[in-house]
């Protein structure tokens, strides 16, 4: 029975672990999309005024 807990236990947080990863992933990438636009758009207006 002890078992049978354990691993039911493991399978929750495995699958809190994936949705975890998964949410991170995507606030990852909408974060780096954001970061590289806002920082080409002042290099790119800096290099325009150079």
């Amino acid at each position: 029975m002890q078992h049978l807990h354990g691993s039911h236990v493991a399978s929750i947080f495995f699958v809190i672990i994936d949705i975890f990863v998964k949410l991170l992933g995507l606030y990852d990438r909408t974060l780096r999309r954001r970061y590289m636009a806002g920082f080409s758009s002042p290099l790119l207006a800096n290099f325009r005024a150079a």
